[in-house]
């Protein structure tokens, strides 16, 4: 019981902050070389609640993807409308590839941290 619980730890662990590390780095080599690291906190909850998720089982995959789903609508509330609302109101040559870096920013957020959270849980159900 002692080594599931240590090994649970050690990937929730690498999954929760790596994956910080992961999508920074990805964001960094696709969109914006000068790009800042910041802990996102809600994917952080994330990736934790769907590690525990795999480790309880039963109904409780059921809740993994209203997970995804509240995670998407919170990434998309914070980030993306607003400026998505500011670009397409404007007339510029140059909004077309803003329009795009900030729909892909958004895309790699929503898509990259679930699917580390979905591989670490499974992960975790192998061992």
């Amino acid at each position: 019981m002692r080594e599931l619980f240590q090994i649970v730890a050690l990937v929730g662990i690498i999954s929760v902050f790596g994956g910080e590390f992961l999508i920074f780095f990805l964001k960094k080599y696709f969109l914006n070389p000068r790009s800042v690291f910041t802990f996102e906190l809600s994917g952080m909850i994330e990736r934790a609640s769907i590690i525990t998720a795999f480790v309880l089982g039963g109904l409780f995959f059921a809740a993994i993807p209203a997970m995804i789903i509240i995670r998407g609508a919170y990434v998309l509330n914070k980030e993306g409308l607003e400026k998505l609302s500011s670009l397409i109101t404007k007339e510029e040559p140059a909004l077309e590839y803003q329009k795009i870096k900030l729909k892909f920013e958004i895309i790699i957020t929503v898509s990259v941290s679930p699917l580390l959270g979905i591989l670490s849980g499974l992960l975790v159900k192998a061992l």
